[in-house]
């Protein structure tokens, strides 16, 4: 497994993980982000998309779609700046910030490792 899929196969059990607290515990979740209880159904269908999105990454990682993988890690490097526009327009709280952090964090952990995998066949 290339270092690229390496770095997507983390980042699909993460969302997995975020998915599954999301469905099943969603007001913890909420609570650790400082959000007002989940009241209506959308955050549940957010959670199972996260779920779904989790398979997308896994099937990637293990099918090596070099392609595809440096898209997520291109989509994931915006989560920041909109989640930032978000706070500035006070339509969040900074504390959501956390999560796009660690979607940035992986996703230059992907960048990394598509330079690696170009110049180092494994």
């Amino acid at each position: 497994m290339s270092h690229t899929s390496k770095s997507v196969l983390a980042f699909s059990i993460y969302i997995l993980i975020l998915g599954f607290l999301v469905v099943f515990a969603p007001n913890m979740i909420f609570s650790l982000f400082r959000l007002p209880p989940a009241k209506d159904y959308w955050i549940f269908i957010v959670g199972m998309l996260l779920v779904g999105l989790s398979a997308y990454y896994a099937y990637a990682a293990f099918n090596e779609l070099t392609s595809f993988m440096r898209l997520t890690a291109i989509m994931r490097s915006l989560i920041l700046p909109y989640f930032a526009v978000l706070v500035l327009l006070g339509i969040a709280p900074a504390s959501i910030l956390a999560l796009a952090i660690i979607d940035l964090l992986f996703a230059i952990w992907t960048f990394w490792a598509l330079r690696i995998d170009r110049f180092h066949t494994t």
